[in-house]
């Protein structure tokens, strides 16, 4: 068979190899990319892919690095920050436009033990500068785009850096090596990250990830590949691999993951360990997914849900994903609704048999839990439809809380805690936030959630999004996943709270699948629907055709408390008042069926 890649399976590491990965204690996020070189069985072949070209040490645009490429350039930058002053634990933030530029430069400063502040580059440069203030940066490494937006909002904090790096005006750095004196080597528990939450819930927090804390996910992964359990492809033709044929088909890993993300850090430290290649993407549009999956038919696709429901949106023909075996999520736990056109294509292998079909690998996390705790997967057969988020990983100890951290027990909804050795250590210049996250020995995920009698674990909102209806508290992700499960005629929806006295009732705004939806009718629908699942009744509903009028932050999740600012006066509004995309439900029969919900 042909492939449309310069990939071979060549480049992925031997069983023995992960095995020292897993157990070197002096391995992680800080020296990652020198381990991963250095024993690689062949690190001159081919093995990254960027959409957006890095400028080469010699000042040449260039799209494509072997493992040793890409080890000299992040050497040259080292030696390049050192030689600006930049010394151990100095902290420069990285705000340009999201690319693979994002890992480079991680790379780069952390083997000297400087602190790179990873910031999204679609924040806004008000919330930038005010993240670059909090971690007290000396450095600013940026684009021509960005750069004069931050400077507007820094203000007089400016003259505190170190250097400022426009990124098309620096040219060549000339190919220097990072001898082992001038390396920085970390300690377990040094700092090597900066990264942001989403902000979805309030200003975007700075969260901390340590050398081997970043990795200790990964390091479960090697060892669970080696026995069998599980690899970053679980569903490759393993044998024929680790055999070497040539004809083997490479396992190639397409990342639509925000690169200045902990998550895209995360999956190229992972893929260098096994020797897995990489294409990075910098658009993460789901119709810029769908391209480029036609274009360099991975096998392995990692993104976060907001992408896969664009996607399942614009149902692409599955011939165009057929190249994929499995699918990674990572985040926000994925709706089934968006995940079943995913697991119909592809194709997937069984006892090392090609069967039709992919497999989908839901993990829920975050930034601060640093890996996914829990692990779904899900094929065409094993849908299901009820926030089910699996059972959790052999190294996190999750449990349901109750306000007051006492346990919850099986099928009461708590609140999500968690320990693990992923967790990160707190929040920069923050204890406040460190220790409110902490309920007893455990970090508060900030979501609601329960246990069964079998130790599944189900999610059923954030925290901050559960509405206090009159009756029982509503679960919006709960309301949405049922909705789109049992309602064809709608792509998408969001379910959020709007005030009515005293209390609060659900409201959803829903994107169309079809040209002609009615939306008094669709409201009557789901309200039978929802309450058929003993779930709360909307109070209102509207139909919008444009998804961009849904406001997302940084990493593509929907902003629900923008949302409720939104709507907050939508119940007050008369019926006569209403367009013909809203409907309101009736205010005597909301108030009755809430209150017996």
């Amino acid at each position: 068979m042909t492939w449309n890649l310069p990939f071979t399976s060549a480049t992925q590491t031997s069983t023995e190899t992960r095995l020292r990965f897993a157990s070197d204690p002096k391995l992680g996020g800080g020296n990652v990319l020198i381990a991963a070189t250095a024993n690689n069985p062949h690190p001159d072949l081919p093995f990254i892919i960027t959409d957006t070209a890095l400028i080469d040490a010699d000042g040449t645009a260039k799209s494509q690095f072997s493992l040793a490429e890409l080890n000299e350039l992040a050497q040259a930058w080292s030696v390049w920050y050192l030689a600006q002053g930049i010394r151990p634990r100095d902290r420069v933030a990285i705000y340009i436009k999201d690319s693979f530029e994002d890992v480079l430069q991680f790379f780069a400063l952390s083997q000297i033990g400087a602190i790179p502040v990873l910031i999204n580059g679609l924040m806004s440069a008000e919330l930038a500068a005010d993240l670059c203030k909090r971690t007290s940066v000396v450095g600013l490494y940026s684009d021509r785009e960005h750069a004069p937006r931050l400077d507007e909002y820094l203000g007089e904090y400016s003259v505190n850096f170190r250097i400022k790096v426009i990124s098309s005006e620096v040219g060549a750095i000339g190919n220097r090596c990072l001898s082992d004196d001038m390396r920085y080597h970390h300690g377990p528990d040094d700092p090597v990250l900066i990264c942001h939450s989403s902000g979805t819930t309030g200003i975007p927090k700075a969260v901390i990830w340590t050398h081997r804390q970043s990795i200790e996910g990964i390091r479960w992964l090697l060892r669970a590949s080696c026995e069998g359990r599980m690899s970053l492809a679980p569903n490759q033709n393993a044998d024929m691999v680790s055999e070497g044929h040539t004809g083997a088909e490479p396992q190639v890993l397409l990342s639509a993951v925000p690169q200045s993300h902990s998550a895209g850090m995360s999956f190229v430290a992972g893929p260098l360990l096994f020797g897995t290649p990489v294409i990075a993407l910098s658009d993460i549009s789901g119709s810029n997914v769908i391209k480029a999956i036609g274009q360099y038919r991975p096998t392995e696709v990692v993104a976060f849900s907001a992408t896969y429901a664009e996607i399942a949106t614009l149902a692409p023909d599955p011939h165009c994903l057929a190249s994929v075996s499995t699918w990674f999520n990572t985040g926000d736990s994925a709706h089934a609704r968006h995940i079943e056109p995913l697991v119909k294509a592809g194709h997937r292998y069984v006892d090392g048999e090609r069967r039709p079909g992919s497999t989908f690998i839901d993990g829920l996390g975050s930034s601060e839990l640093g890996f996914a705790q829990f692990l779904k997967i899900t094929t065409a057969d094993s849908l299901r439809h009820d926030r089910c988020v699996g059972k959790r990983h052999l190294f996190a100890e999750p449990v349901i809380l109750r306000e007051d951290g006492t346990l919850a027990e099986p099928y009461e909804i708590g609140f999500l805690g968690v320990k693990s050795p992923t967790v990160t250590h707190g929040y920069w210049n923050d204890s406040d936030s460190t220790y409110r996250s902490r309920l007893g020995e455990y970090w508060l995920s900030g979501d609601m959630a329960y246990r069964d009698k079998d130790d599944l674990y189900y999610h059923m909102d954030r925290a901050v999004d559960v509405i206090n209806t009159p009756g029982t508290p509503a679960y919006s992700l709960l309301m949405e996943e049922i909705l789109l499960a049992q309602l064809p005629e709608i792509s998408d929806c969001v379910v959020i709270a709007a005030p009515f006295g005293d209390a609060e009732l659900p409201i959803a705004i829903v994107t169309p699948s079809l040209e002609s939806v009615e939306s008094r009718q669709l409201l009557e629908r789901a309200n039978n629907i929802l309450q058929s699942y003993s779930q709360q009744p909307l109070a209102f509903l509207e139909i919008i055709k444009d998804p961009r009028n849904i406001p997302t932050g940084p990493t593509g999740k929907v902003l629900k408390r923008v949302l409720r600012k939104r709507y907050e006066n939508i119940l007050a509004v008369g019926h006569e008042d209403a367009a013909s995309e809203c409907a309101y439900a009736e205010p005597v029969t909301l108030l009755q069926r809430t209150h017996t919900g």
